[in-house]
């Protein structure tokens, strides 16, 4: 094996770990739903705006990153973000009111969100013509993390109570730091410093195919997080018992892990036999059926049907794999991408920050947990037409382009 494919191969197990300690408790955060909803006597609103802040700041710490990126380099950043979301957890567990964990919650999502763009960004300057594959492949990470994590927690909050459970995360932070050391693109730091115009290239809001891939990936990210919150709220509300409703949580994660390879395999290519590869279509595929599963989902009576539910719903959400940030180099190119990735995790922010909340609020209003799996089926199918739009539109420039060349 060449001393470059073994780079390559470290390079992802690393992008893979760190992808799992970062992000994988972020979505294990469903059974602290009720434990916040019962120790401090919290709303449905007040316990879901603990989660939205959490994913909200995680997002919006994207342009941070990208500029710490620029100034202090990837590795750096990422430590940083490491330290942060650590000591904001270790604090949570001294908490002593909602709105203190609501404070933190923002500081934890801000320290992991930090770690988000540096991780995609040296994936992206690192692989070409695997770079789907390789996306995929780091992206499982957080899958492999919650397979475990939601059950894990449900019992540590049993044993240790959801105070032991916070500094168990704290600690599950910390090991971002070493596997983050190993990120690196063959003095790409010092290149990237270098370069004139080292900033967010703002301009890039101008044009309306890119606001729209924004949109659509806002979208796609909060119809996640919507569904992960809720999740197991949900499976308790249907009187499936703790354990039980936390599975459902680990059971999204398995076929998922094994799907977003998959999906990296397929995306990679440009036919399967005769049949073209469109990307765009595949992700607004997988979007149709994610929207079905979750509607499904609320029709369920039995624990066994709402498992299936989450099976196809796992299934869509892996095939769809890392498509949404590989477009983004298909659609705006890999010179661009901290821009994008920065931009992007801006919106991505807004959506998290206000939907989950909102829909809190119509729990409350309405006393149902239905309604947050509604709203998720309706923005999941919102970011499949804004993908095509975006394509349907570089598609129509080009040939433009072509005509006027002519």
């Amino acid at each position: 094996m060449s001393h470059d494919k073994l780079s390559d191969i470290l390079l992802v197990l690393a992008a893979f770990c760190v992808n799992a300690c970062e992000f994988g408790p972020l979505r294990s955060f469903g059974p602290f739903f009720i434990q916040f909803q019962s120790h401090f006597q919290a709303s449905a609103a007040q316990s879901s705006l603990v989660s939205s802040l959490l994913f909200g700041s995680y997002y919006f710490a994207g342009p941070i990153s990208g500029v710490l990126s620029y100034r202090l380099g990837f590795r750096k950043t990422i430590l940083i973000g490491a330290v942060a979301a650590a000591s904001g957890a270790i604090s949570c567990s001294f908490a002593k009111s909602i709105v203190t964990v609501q404070v933190l919650a923002a500081v934890i999502g801000c320290g992991c969100g930090l770690g988000n763009v540096p991780l995609y960004t040296v994936i992206g300057r690192s692989f070409s013509k695997k770079r789907s594959l390789a996306y995929s492949i780091a992206s499982t990470g957080h899958c492999f993390a919650t397979t475990l994590l939601p059950i894990l927690i449900t019992i540590w909050n049993t044993h240790y109570t959801w105070r032991g459970s916070m500094l168990i995360i704290g600690g599950i932070f910390l090991n971002i730091i070493p596997f983050g050391m190993l990120l690196t693109v063959s003095d790409n730091n010092q290149e990237r410093q270098t370069e004139k115009g080292n900033s967010l290239k703002w301009v890039m809001l101008k044009d309306w195919k890119f606001v729209c891939y924004l949109i659509g990936c806002a979208c796609h990210i909060s119809s996640f997080v919507v569904f992960g919150i809720f999740l197991v709220r949900f499976g308790q509300y249907k009187g499936y018992g703790d354990i039980a409703a936390a599975s459902l949580a680990s059971i999204i994660s398995v076929p998922v892990l094994f799907m977003m390879p998959i999906s990296g395999i397929v995306t990679s290519m440009t036919h399967i036999g005769p049949i073209p590869v469109v990307r765009p279509y595949v992700f607004a595929a997988t979007c149709v059926t994610q929207a079905i599963a979750t509607v499904g989902l609320t029709f369920t009576s039995s624990l066994g049907a709402s498992q299936c539910c989450c099976i196809l719903y796992s299934v869509s959400a892996g095939f769809r794999g890392a498509l949404a940030t590989t477009m983004a180099v298909d659609f705006f190119g890999k010179e661009t991408l901290e821009t994008t990735l920065g931009l992007r995790a801006v919106a991505e922010g807004v959506f998290c920050s206000l939907m989950p909340f909102l829909l809190g609020i119509g729990v409350n209003a309405t006393g149902s947990y239905s309604l947050p799996f509604y709203g998720s089926a309706t923005i999941a199918l919102t970011s499949g037409i804004l993908v095509v739009m975006v394509h349907r539109g570089i598609v129509k420039k080009s040939a433009e382009d072509i005509m006027q060349d002519a």
